[in-house]
């Protein structure tokens, strides 16, 4: 069994005795197991994961098949009429091989999509629909769990008495402006139609 620098550090240290070195490897080999048999038991690591199944519209290397974007479309609840994708598939399959093949693996994945796209004379709607929709679902929950954290400390035990709205307006300034505060205050004093609609 492999174990970390600092691990191997320890256990192969002067003040270990091998009694208890034996038990520490086998309580690390324990722990490792709970670990991987925990993950097992509560992700699906098999073809039929949607993560799995979207890692094909990464156009790394290779194309997407048909039989994967429809599984992709099952997956995600995403109705499509799957004629009009077969003929939209089977008339851009090259465009998507070129740029799946191409040497640009250093783009990202919308831009890709964005690459052949911008390619096409005429947009085909259905693979535009289904790559739209599965790129605008979120890797992960990082930002609501920023903005959870957000709320919490600015509705703490001193500012308890503030409405739902007026937390909602801060986290909103807070989370979408990117400016200082004398530059905020010159965006909204040149702005009439916000001044008159603060006034109100």
């Amino acid at each position: 069994m492999f174990f970390g620098a600092v691990a191997t550090q320890i256990l192969d240290g002067e003040h270990m005795p091998c009694s208890k070195k034996t038990a520490t490897e086998k309580n690390l080999c324990d722990a490792l197991q709970r670990g991987i048999d925990y993950l097992e038991k509560w992700f699906d690591f098999g073809d039929k994961n949607v993560a799995c199944m979207l890692q094909s519209l990464s156009l790394k290397g290779e194309m997407p098949t048909l039989q994967q974007v429809k599984n992709i479309c099952a997956a995600v609840h995403l109705n499509v009429n799957f004629d009009d994708l077969y003929d939209k598939f089977s008339t851009h399959k090259e465009a998507l091989r070129s740029i799946a093949e191409s040497s640009k693996q250093h783009q990202s994945v919308a831009d890709k999509w964005v690459e052949f796209l911008i390619g096409c004379e005429v947009v085909p709607s259905v693979l535009y629909h289904v790559v739209s929709y599965v790129l605008s679902l979120p890797g992960s929950n990082a930002f609501p769990e920023r903005i959870f954290s957000l709320m919490n400390a600015k509705w703490c035990d001193d500012r308890n008495r503030m409405s739902i709205e007026l937390v909602k307006a801060e986290l909103q300034v807070f989370a979408n402006f990117n400016d200082d505060c004398h530059s905020f205050h010159s965006f909204v004093a040149s702005d009439q139609s916000l001044l008159d609609a603060a006034a109100i």
